[in-house]
């Protein structure tokens, strides 16, 4: 039995089905995930075909089972909860009593072997008088259930966690779309943009050599980055190197670098730099949205520009449209 195994009871191997060990390329938290989800073993599980119970230790199990000996027929089953160790093994088992003289105990165990793998096995063990008789007569067809249902568990898991892994690379994606339009918004002094971006409750920290900028609430943020890129402001902001970390399935965080530069035009100040930004996301309704932004400066440097030589100037002409159609 392999080394990471649980500590099952000391059985009579003579006496004990053992399934197929499967490998699979899944976190044992989805194996888990499956094997707990009683009311969708119909969808996957080709022996147990229908389950309920509330899994509390002594609870029954009750399953609809294939009959491996006559194709096409099922036939009910009741078992009780004797093990339940989350991501490690889920037991229940069959007492002795006259009614049904064959006592037994099912077994299915998850081996952790990394952080995205793990494997599965079963094992039946019958125990008392009838043992042997229950093994001549059945561990057959036991086996090729138990074969069965492991390798239908291992579609099933490696199936969930593809569709996992595609959700979190949509997710990184749209993430990164929603940075790219948060710098969009910033230069081209789109508050209704950025409106979207932010969560009601965001907060900034912008940490500068010759600044700080620090606020909390949509509401609080947007009138003040609509007055920094006024008119008279050109700027542009560029992220790059992203490294974005799903947290939750609506949280995550996201560091990236940042190269920027600004000219006031009345002052002809220049500011250009570097700042590694660490950002917080959240999922409201489906969408992502900054939770908190922050950045440190790697360098500033401030400076006089002796000669603007300005021949566009999108800001301005944003500014002036939106004068004109106010007058």
């Amino acid at each position: 039995m392999d080394a990471a195994s649980p500590n099952l009871p000391q059985y009579d191997w003579a006496t004990t089905v053992l399934s197929d060990i499967v490998e699979i390329d899944a976190p044992a938290a989805i194996v888990w995930q499956i094997l707990t989800d009683l009311p969708r073993y119909g969808e996957w599980n080709p022996f147990c075909i229908g389950c309920d119970s509330t899994l509390e230790l002594g609870a029954p199990v009750n399953m609809l089972l294939a009959n491996y000996t006559a194709p096409g027929e099922t036939y009910p089953n009741t078992e009780y909860v004797c093990a339940f160790e989350p991501e490690r093994m889920l037991s229940w088992e069959l007492p002795d009593s006259p009614a049904m003289p064959y006592p037994a105990r099912r077994d299915q165990v998850i081996l952790t072997r990394g952080p995205q793998s793990c494997a599965y096995y079963s094992t039946d063990a019958f125990f008392g008088d009838n043992a042997k008789h229950v093994m001549f007569f059945c561990a057959g067809w036991i086996k090729r259930a138990f074969d069965d249902t492991a390798r239908a568990l291992k579609a099933r898991a490696e199936a969930m966690f593809a569709a996992t892994r595609l959700t979190r690379i949509e997710d990184i994606e749209r993430i990164k779309q929603l940075k790219y339009l948060y710098c969009r918004g910033l230069d081209t002094c789109d508050v209704a943009l950025l409106a979207s971006l932010l969560a009601p409750d965001a907060t900034v920290d912008y940490r500068g050599g010759t600044y700080h900028f620090l606020e909390q609430g949509a509401e609080r943020i947007l009138p003040l980055l609509e007055g920094a890129f006024n008119a008279q402001m050109v700027g542009c902001h560029t992220v790059h190197h992203p490294v974005i970390t799903i947290t939750g399935p609506d949280r995550a965080t996201g560091e990236w670098t940042l190269t920027d530069y600004a000219l006031n035009l009345g002052t002809n100040k220049a500011t250009v730099g570097g700042a590694l930004y660490k950002d917080q996301y959240i999922k409201r309704d489906g969408k992502w949205l900054i939770q908190h932004s922050q950045y440190d400066r790697l360098y500033e440097r401030v400076y006089t520009e002796h000669e603007v030589g300005l021949t566009a100037h999108m800001l301005g002409s944003i500014h002036a449209a939106r004068n004109a159609n106010i007058a």
